[in-house]
């Protein structure tokens, strides 16, 4: 009996080493680049390792793309934000068009633009160009802003623009009216008296600043609506904010402050992204537009409670003065999570963690080699071990087979 039970604890031995052993294992990368070296990689979204999509903002007089990819190469343009292409003129726009990202919602998938009434989606394979198409959004706030995302419940659909939260019971459509819910100091009405009944616990701060080279992930839309949350930028002079996260549960109605504790006075997060409606994480960049002061990736498991909710600095491996946060993604194992960035301008940062961003590790030796001069500002993980990452220097580092 001793010896099958010794047996017994010997398997779960093994297979704990080896799960772990799987885990931390280095993944190996190969590099795939865009026709031009000066764009942005801005967003990358993955149906399965061979049927990719890559979104781009441009550089050197050219407009953005959307790039299609089988995971050995990056090849068709498949939305090209050229002016001489057409697409900017079917939205009434004066020069090119850039992208930002993309936003899957039930079997759509979005590409963020650079103007709020740009309605750019693919149903179907998303590799191919016949199931893209791209028209107007109807009337939407926001003029020339940046969309940072879209989502629907119950038929309510809601847009992020940059300084605007949007509603609609309108499908996406050139027909479709958008209504601003969330931007304050213009929308809801009467927003100090709000303001000031809710014990200056809203969110004063508008939905994503307006800078450049623009945030990624400074707004975060659940597809579902879950949660929606954006980062603060200090309010305004009439309601002044203190660091936190934005967080609504209620579709975008409200929003409210949450706080980051031991933040630093005036460092504020400089992006925020969710893997479920309770698990965000909002992160720092110290570049000298953004004025960051510290290094850090706060967590939290109760979003939802938006005001009340309860964050935590992960633990972040030595950093150099001069690193930066661009993006954070995770895979859909919720353990898996990978935090892109830069050393100083012209160097890639890569942390990694598999305990769910509780603690992080550098892992940038890993891509160093394939981009030395790189600065990597986006990513998208299929699994633990299929991770693609963006650069500014118009390639795709991945490590899908």
């Amino acid at each position: 009996m001793k010896n099958v039970r010794f047996s017994a604890l010997a398997i779960l031995a093994m297979a704990l080493v080896a799960l772990t052993a799987a885990n931390s294992q280095t993944l190996e990368f190969k590099l795939l680049k865009t026709s031009n070296p000066k764009e942005r990689v801005t967003g990358i979204h993955c149906a399965t390792a061979k049927s990719c999509v890559i979104a781009t903002e441009g550089s050197g007089g050219d407009g953005g793309k959307v790039y299609a990819s089988n995971g050995v190469s990056i090849g068709a343009k498949l939305v090209d934000g050229d002016f001489e292409s057409g697409n900017s003129s079917k939205l009434g726009l004066l020069g090119d068009l850039n992208f930002y990202g993309f936003s899957k919602v039930g079997d759509t998938l979005f590409a963020l633009s650079g103007v709020s009434k740009a309605l750019i989606s693919s149903k179907g394979d998303i590799t191919q160009a016949s199931t893209w198409s791209v028209q107007t959004l109807g009337k939407t706030p926001g003029g020339l802003n940046t969309q940072t995302g879209i989502g629907m419940k119950d038929d309510r659909w809601v847009l992020g623009v940059q300084a605007f939260i949007s509603e609609s019971t309108d499908e996406p459509s050139p027909g479709a009216l958008w209504t601003a819910i969330w931007s304050p100091e213009s929308a809801p009405d009467g927003f100090y008296q709000l303001w000031r009944d809710s014990n200056k616990t809203l969110c004063s701060s508008i939905p994503g600043p307006a800078m450049a080279p623009k945030p990624l992930q400074s707004v975060y839309i659940a597809a579902d609506l879950g949660i929606i949350a954006y980062t603060t930028s200090g309010g305004s002079r009439a309601s002044p904010e203190k660091e936190g996260v934005c967080l609504s549960s209620d579709g975008g109605k409200r929003f409210y402050r949450a706080a980051l504790p031991d933040a630093q006075d005036g460092d504020n997060p400089y992006g925020v992204t969710c893997i479920t409606s309770d698990r965000c994480f909002a992160f720092s960049n110290k570049s000298a537009v953004f004025r960051g002061k510290t290094d850090f990736i706060y967590v939290t498991s109760d979003a939802r409670k938006t005001v009340a909710s309860t964050w935590k600095a992960a633990k972040l491996p030595a950093m150099r003065p001069d690193s930066r946060f661009n993006a954070v993604f995770f895979a859909p194992d919720g353990k898996s999570g990978w935090a892109v960035g830069q050393v100083d301008v012209s160097n890639p940062l890569l942390l990694s963690t598999t305990d769910g961003g509780e603690t992080w590790k550098d892992s940038t030796a890993s891509v160093r080699g394939l981009a030395p001069n790189a600065q990597l500002h986006s990513g998208f993980a299929l699994s633990a071990s299929a991770i693609w990452l963006g650069t500014n220097q118009g390639a795709v580092i991945t490590s899908a087979k």
